[in-house]
């Protein structure tokens, strides 16, 4: 893997551009008070990866079929190179089942 000394600020204003197209196109939403379930994924304390040591915990909240929100933290104490950064969080949904249809209308 390699790894520019300073990363460009381009995907990270197409990333704030994309959210904020979808937030405005997006009815706001009250979150529950507590999430259906949770996953939690850590480093189990700082790893090396590529030379560098790296430390970070995730936890992903699901709050309903069609809502998920995913918190990132660093844990690095002193980051000193871009690789100890968090650039991206990618995962997979499997395994879904579909909602069930909506109720018919009633009778006229």
């Amino acid at each position: 893997m390699s790894h520019s000394a300073s990363p460009s600020p381009r995907p990270i204003l197409a990333l704030i551009l994309a959210l904020a197209a979808v937030l405005a196109v997006q009815p706001a939403k009250a979150l529950p008070i507590s999430p259906i379930s949770s996953v939690f994924f850590s480093t189990n304390g700082p790893v090396t990866v590529g030379g560098q040591e790296v430390n970070v915990q995730a936890t992903f909240d699901f709050y309903s079929p069609d809502v998920i929100t995913v918190t990132v933290l660093n844990m690095e104490q002193n980051p000193t190179a871009v690789t100890q950064l968090i650039s991206s969080v990618q995962f997979t949904v499997s395994n879904l089942t579909p909602p069930p249809p909506p109720p018919p209308p009633p009778p006229s």
